[in-house]
């Protein structure tokens, strides 16, 4: 797609960084989103660069029915935020999920603030961080 969010021709490729601790991933931002047949659209920051990109800009991930499941937002192939719809049989939005790596956990690369809601009222809030349990959302009150 080009800026315009209009197909084009050209191949794309982007490139995005994944932080590991002790060899294994601290939060797999990928997952299999990649290779579902939903429809994907990239709203890039920028498009005049050299293949592969290290993604800027938001991708957005939809159902068949056209609503949204996920939204992710790099910045030069970090990731900077994401949320994640989901959705009960009678399509009422009823859970989302909220990323931000914009706030870290006492500066720690990989670390990011976390929330959830259920049916509008958070649910949970808390930080993703290595700690007693490994790494995992350590809630906070």
């Amino acid at each position: 797609m080009d800026s315009h969010l209009c197909p084009t021709k050209k191949d794309t490729a982007f490139l995005a960084y994944e932080i590991y601790d002790r060899g294994k991933p601290v939060y797999k931002y990928y997952g299999e989103r990649w290779r579902k047949k939903n429809e994907i659209i990239w709203e890039p920051d920028e498009s005049d660069q050299e293949l592969p990109l290290l993604i800027s800009g938001t991708l957005k991930y939809f159902r068949d029915d056209g609503r949204v499941h996920d939204i992710e937002i790099f910045e030069d192939g970090h990731p900077i935020k994401y949320e994640a719809y989901y959705w009960n049989k009678d399509s009422t939005h009823y859970w989302c999920e909220l990323f931000d790596w914009k706030k870290t956990y006492e500066d720690i690369p990989g670390t990011f603030w976390y929330e959830s809601y259920n049916q509008g009222k958070l649910a949970l809030k808390g930080w993703y961080r290595r700690g007693k349990k490994g790494w995992r959302v350590y809630p906070i009150e």
